[in-house]
């Protein structure tokens, strides 16, 4: 296939799991993580509502407050504050600047996120804010979870490799050659395509 057809098609496909996850109706399930002792004295009420919703047995709740921690992970870690792409939160969110002890606790949350089971699409859709951190500290915990699910739900497998195609993708190959053959689903197709543009 021509390679340049490859690298566009990729990239549609991470805008497609952004808008995805953004606009379609997910399952609820509790969200269980460890509160911080500390909390309280390094953050904004905003962030701690925030991650409140969360634990939310309301679907709408939850997800957006998955989605609007994505954006906020992302825009603190690329330093794009007054990128416009990220006006799409309330205002509070919108307009507050995360302090490196929210950032951070905003990443342990999606972490914890990643431990729940029996909600694949909760998870699916953790993983993929994760991503939007580009950091070394959340790749082992995606490779673990890549590495437990890619057999069983290829939904999850998805969207942890679109995280790790962000951020580590080179230290899972022996991975993607594994979906590539024997994955489900998306995980299945983009294993393929990661292969072939990586030259794997």
């Amino acid at each position: 296939k021509n390679h340049n057809i490859l690298i566009l098609f990729r990239l549609k496909q991470k805008r497609f799991a952004k808008s995805f996850y953004c606009k379609t109706a997910l399952q609820a399930v509790s969200c269980p993580f460890q509160q911080n002792g500390n909390r309280d004295l390094t953050m904004d009420k905003i962030i701690k509502n925030l991650i409140e919703q969360c634990d939310s047995e309301d679907a709408v709740i939850w997800r957006k407050a998955l989605v609007h921690s994505a954006y906020l992970i992302e825009r603190h870690s690329m330093e794009r504050y007054g990128d416009p792409n990220y006006h799409d939160m309330p205002d509070d969110l919108s307009n507050h600047i995360l302090t490196e002890d929210e950032y951070q606790e905003l990443v342990n949350t999606l972490i914890g996120v990643l431990e729940i089971e029996n909600d694949g699409e909760k998870v699916a859709t953790a993983a993929w804010a994760l991503g939007k951190s580009f950091s070394d500290r959340v790749v082992p915990h995606l490779i673990h979870l890549l590495k437990e699910c890619w057999k069983t739900d290829g939904d999850i497998a998805y969207q942890t490799l679109i995280a790790l195609d962000n951020h580590g993708i080179e230290q899972v190959k022996d991975i993607v050659a594994d979906i590539a053959k024997y994955g489900k689903g998306k995980s299945h197709e983009f294993a393929l395509q990661l292969k072939e543009l990586e030259s794997w």
